[in-house]
């Protein structure tokens, strides 16, 4: 694992450095201001106070500018997530539910399946590779979980059904 922080760390704690520095500095010629023997110093140490004070405001609003905007790609991409999960859902579901029709041995039994797919997919949106992963291994994992037979052996004419796949659609 590398140890070296990443450049956005970094970049943090030295903001976090410069704001320390020139409040740190900003106290100091705030104090020596105050006290300024006459009304020349006393300009120039407020110039200074002032220049510094600016430089600390900026940190900060930089600081709060570059924390919006990871917030903002933040909830692009889990926007992006939920789109893409949206998407796969819809699909899983289409090619699910053609399976169970064709499948099922009644009306009854279609609509118990059906009401555990869709208990699955709201189960299975909440993981990431539900929304990466290869689309056949996700209508798959589902297709099993549900008892019938893999995509593959979905279109065989004589699929080998065990399990609870047999049990769900009758004697062979």
């Amino acid at each position: 694992m590398d140890s070296t922080p990443n450049w956005a760390e970094r970049r943090d704690v030295a903001l976090l450095e410069l704001a320390e520095l020139g409040m740190a500095l900003a106290r100091e010629l705030a104090g020596r201001a105050k006290g300024a023997a006459s009304a020349l110093e006393a300009e120039r140490l407020a110039h200074a106070f002032d220049r510094i004070s600016r430089t600390v405001r900026l940190t900060f609003a930089l600081q709060s500018r570059l924390e919006r905007e990871a917030l903002q790609v933040r909830r692009e991409a889990r926007g992006d997530h939920a789109k893409q999960a949206e998407l796969r859902h819809s699909q899983v579901r289409a090619a699910v539910r053609r399976d169970i029709t064709a499948e099922a041995s009644d009306r009854e039994h279609e609509r118990l399946l059906l009401r555990e797919l869709d208990h699955t997919l709201e189960e299975a949106i909440l993981y990431e590779d539900f929304a990466t992963g290869p689309l056949a291994a996700v209508i798959n994992r589902i297709r099993k979980g549900l008892g019938l037979p893999p995509e593959e052996a979905a279109n065989d004419p004589a699929p080998n059904l065990s399990g609870k796949a047999a049990a769900a659609t009758g004697p062979p």
